[in-house]
């Protein structure tokens, strides 16, 4: 997986720029298509509680897009989940790090 602060860049400099406080949204890229929400809910669940988890997509089809989103309430939670998953972790089949 990939993370990314919603509308901003996980890097240092860019991080400071998403709020302390208040809830922290997530894009995570790399989730393979046989994942569905409560497994990937599942994976975020040991870094805090996720107020919403939501894979993308096709309107027209509904098939899987390959990546979502993950919002905490509290930035604590999302930078615990950025540091454990960031480029590490992988859900088999896929052989690319989220």
């Amino acid at each position: 997986f990939f993370f990314r602060f919603f509308a901003y860049c996980v890097c240092s400099v860019c991080a400071m720029q998403q709020p302390q406080h208040g809830p922290v949204k997530l894009f995570v890229g790399q989730v393979p298509s046989v994942t569905d929400e409560h497994q990937l809910k599942a994976l975020f669940d040991a870094f805090g509680y996720p107020l919403e988890v939501v894979i993308m997509r096709d309107r027209a089809t509904g098939r899987h897009k390959g990546c979502g989103f993950v919002t905490y309430g509290s930035r604590d939670e999302a930078d615990a989940a950025i540091r454990a998953l960031h480029g590490q972790h992988i859900i088999p089949p896929q052989t690319n790090a989220l």
